[in-house]
């Protein structure tokens, strides 16, 4: 039995309603990131940037196979065992024993020693947050599609108006799901 609240609504109803707006919310609000996050990584493409990002406490495995190890006396000595090796996606620099290891693939930054700093180069390290972003647009499109499902009973009268939206959903759930093939690829390379 479905109960009214003081509106005359479907208590229900107004439950998905809510639900919808605030995952639209936050659907926007993570398409805005990631436009930015996104022209932020062509920009550094195109500039040809070769900085890092680090990260202090941490290191970086890629998917675990080491390309290079070896004494480095700085920061500056393991980005460049990394920059000169094509294949490498980041490192983890030791300054207490002077020791760099450079990896491969995909993976993620992870708690290291306290002495350990993971280095990714700042394109890379880009990418890894325009995927991320990429994910949780997916996943909300998901849960916006089904909030659609449930209220399409709701609707009946205006399930044009419900369609609409399916169909918009789904051209930018493919949309999404292009744009992630594109970047696991840039992120292989």
């Amino acid at each position: 039995m479905n109960k009214t609240n003081l509106n005359g609504k479907d208590d229900n109803l107004s439950l998905l309603e809510t639900q919808f707006d605030v995952y639209e919310s936050q659907y926007n609000m993570i398409l805005k990131q990631y436009n930015t996050a996104y022209q932020d990584f062509m920009d550094s493409i195109s500039s040809g940037d070769s900085k890092y990002t680090s990260y202090s406490g941490s290191v970086w495995w890629g998917d675990g196979n080491i390309l290079q190890q070896g004494t480095a006396n700085s920061e500056e000595d393991c980005e460049n065992m990394c920059t000169n090796n094509p294949g490498c996606t980041g490192t983890t620099y030791n300054p207490s024993k002077q020791y760099c290891w450079t990896s491969s693939g995909q993976g993620n930054v992870v708690p290291g020693l306290d002495t350990d700093i993971a280095q990714l180069p700042a394109s890379q390290d880009k990418l890894r947050t325009i995927n991320s972003l990429n994910s949780q647009l997916q996943d909300l499109n998901d849960k916006l599609a089904d909030i659609l499902d449930q209220l399409q009973p709701y609707y009946d009268e205006n399930g044009k108006k419900i369609d609409d939206k399916k169909v918009l959903l789904q051209n930018k759930y493919q949309s999404l799901q292009g744009e992630q093939q594109k970047l696991n690829k840039l992120i292989r390379e």
